[in-house]
């Protein structure tokens, strides 16, 4: 193998994704803060993702130094399978007429875990949670991560908050 040739090399990269998701409506009726009622919309998702390894155990990848082009990654050398879990919550309020809904609030919340198939065990991904509001003008959102591994990479039957943002 010559790295300083100008001979064409192909490069094969990608991967596959399968999702589903569903939103679920809920209302508290009543007068509350004198507000008609309270609608919670949540929207849970999954997904899972495939990479398979492009890259043959001892073949050389051509396209690992090209640090020069930024958006040239190395060529997946592993098998990835990574499954993602969000639950999405807004919630508005009916003060008046049907037609005018405030905004109240938003409260996400997202996961994962994966497997490189290295060590053939599943690691779970931060869990990031993100609070956000702009009722009567206000605009306030909160950002937090939490690692469910503590910091020699053991697993932590307590998330440990790593990450606040506001």
């Amino acid at each position: 193998f010559d790295r300083n040739s100008s001979t064409f090399r192909r490069r094969m990269t990608g991967s596959a994704n399968l999702s589903i998701s569903t939103n679920i409506y809920g209302m508290f009726p009543g007068n509350i803060f004198k507000l008609k009622a309270i609608r919670h919309t949540i929207s849970p998702s999954i997904k899972y993702t495939y990479t398979p390894s492009f890259i043959k155990p001892g073949e050389h990848d051509y396209f690992a130094g090209m640090k020069w082009w930024k958006d040239i990654a190395p060529t997946p050398s592993k098998k990835i399978q990574r499954y993602t879990f969000t639950l999405n919550n807004t919630f508005q309020a009916k003060k008046d007429s049907i037609e005018n809904a405030i905004h109240l609030f938003t409260y996400n919340i997202r996961t994962g875990v994966e497997n490189d198939n290295d060590s053939g065990e599943w690691k779970w991904e931060s869990i990031s949670s993100y609070f956000k509001t702009n009722i009567y003008g206000s605009n306030l959102s909160v950002t937090l991560t939490h690692d469910l591994y503590d910091e020699n990479g053991e697993w932590n039957n307590s998330p440990r908050l790593v990450g606040a943002y506001a």
